[in-house]
């Protein structure tokens, strides 16, 4: 969300002819920046742009939130769609969802949609429960973490966000033809 934020910012200030300040509250899954968002004077200047993380997925994971979702934020816009994919590498012999089980999964951090909340539920979805079927689960608390542990060979496959992916790809830091 952060390179969303910034990109959107700056666009939005040409247009607004004045500056946009991007200050990111990264932590808790988007709560930390939700929960300063919303204590923050309702002048209009200041947005709250995140995922499902902060509004929806927060409120199943924590017991107590500095804000409340539905009483404490208006929806403006959906701005970006962003999937997930699972990637392997080459020499584990992963082909299909189902060629998981018994190997070394990396998700993001526990509390993260794309990296971990949804690819877990589509894993469900596909009759693979990820604590009985997978020989080990790590955690890396990163996407950029997640994509590297695939690279080196230290877990056989990961779920992460593709904006994360196409990034790599683009800045040449994964060969795409040593990841699945």
């Amino acid at each position: 969300t952060d390179f969303i934020a910034r990109t959107l910012g700056e666009r939005l200030g040409k247009t607004l002819g004045q500056p946009v300040v991007v200050d990111n509250k990264a932590g808790a899954a988007g709560a930390i920046g939700a929960g300063e968002v919303a204590r923050a004077k309702a002048d209009g200047h200041t947005l709250l742009l995140t995922i499902t993380d902060s509004q929806i997925n927060n409120t199943a994971l924590y017991k107590t939130l500095a804000y409340n979702p539905e009483k404490d934020f208006v929806g403006i816009s959906q701005i970006v769609r962003s999937p997930a994919l699972i990637s392997s590498h080459p020499g584990t012999g992963i082909k299909s969802l189902a060629d998981m089980k018994g190997k070394q999964v990396s998700f993001g951090s526990q509390s993260s949609t794309s990296g971990h909340l949804m690819p877990r539920s589509f894993l469900l979805e596909a009759k693979i429960d990820p604590e009985k079927d997978f020989k080990r689960i790590a955690y890396s608390g990163a996407h950029d973490a997640t994509i590297a542990s695939v690279v080196s060979g230290k877990v056989d496959a990961a779920a992460l966000d593709i904006t994360v992916w196409k990034k790599f790809v683009t800045e040449n830091k994964v060969d795409t033809k040593a990841v699945d």
